[in-house]
């Protein structure tokens, strides 16, 4: 079967971590938390953006596989 589609778009970003990633993972919460306010202050859309992305990441990991259940 071939595909619909004859020359496809190359992957947009690369799955690998940057070097963006590797600061953030550097910091400590302190930190992240001081960024986050400094961002509130700044631009109250972007972080109200982050925030609600960040509840919409924890709603899919609260929702995700349930627990195995053992006595089954």
């Amino acid at each position: 079967m071939s595909s619909s589609v004859s020359h496809p778009d190359p992957v947009m970003h690369d799955s690998g971590d940057g070097q963006a990633d590797e600061r953030l993972r550097g910091l400590t919460r302190q930190q992240l938390a001081d960024r986050l306010t400094w961002l509130s202050w700044w631009a109250p859309g972007a972080f109200q953006a982050v925030m609600d992305y960040m509840e919409f990441v924890d709603n899919l990991a609260a929702d995700g596989d349930p627990v195995p259940d053992e006595a089954g």
